[in-house]
């Protein structure tokens, strides 16, 4: 514990880089979770379909457009990560 105390009392001035880093890395974990609970959204949905049972095809849509969007977004906030990352 001494030399992460050690660390830190060197590096006092890198720490908005450390906070940039640590932020988008929370960011791109959560976009990584909305993805399968999209998917399960979709694959409730083809279930039904296969039970005969009324389908409602603007979720399967939302849920999609969902995904890609958690995507992009998890490209994105991985890239301004990466870049403050590299500046640190």
């Amino acid at each position: 514990m001494k030399s992460l105390f050690r660390i830190v009392r060197f590096t006092k001035e890198l720490w908005p880089y450390y906070f940039g880093v640590a932020v988008f890395s929370i960011l791109v974990a959560a976009t990584t979770q909305v993805q399968p609970l999209l998917t399960k959204t979709i694959v409730d949905e083809i279930t039904k379909l296969i039970g005969q049972q009324d389908v409602r095809t603007t979720v399967v849509v939302w849920a999609v457009i969902g995904i890609f969007l958690a995507d992009l977004g998890q490209n994105i906030f991985s890239n301004i990560g990466g870049v403050i990352g590299d500046q640190l």
